[in-house]
């Protein structure tokens, strides 16, 4: 797995977690853990990046999407991003997705 689909699945996996019980919790929550270790130089390098050419408004920093900064920091980040990690990730059986209370969209995203 690459580290921006690692990047990306962990992002996901954030975002459901809260929605998810039993069985596929542990796995989500298992999983997020995983993907955190595994993620940790790519995201403090992301951080730098951020911090390089972000504009800070507040405690906050953004990038403008489309701005010069922007591309400068897309084009750094493409050094980063597929890098080749080994992830041993934890998997469900379609049974534990079937009984979720999650969207068919979802359940395909899970199942992969």
């Amino acid at each position: 797995m690459k580290t921006i689909e690692a990047f990306n699945l962990l992002t996901f996996l954030n975002g459901i977690a809260t929605k998810c019980k039993g069985k596929l919790g542990y796995a989500v929550a298992r999983n997020i853990r995983i993907l955190n270790t595994e993620l940790t130089e790519f995201q403090n390098a992301r951080n730098e990046l951020i911090r390089k050419y972000g504009t800070k408004d507040g405690d906050n920093i953004f990038i403008e999407n489309g701005s010069e900064a922007f591309f400068s920091f897309q084009n750094e980040m493409k050094e980063y991003e597929n890098i080749e990690l080994d992830i041993s990730l934890m998997k469900v059986g379609q049974e534990v997705l079937e009984n979720s209370d999650l969207s068919a969209d979802l359940l395909l995203v899970m199942s992969n």
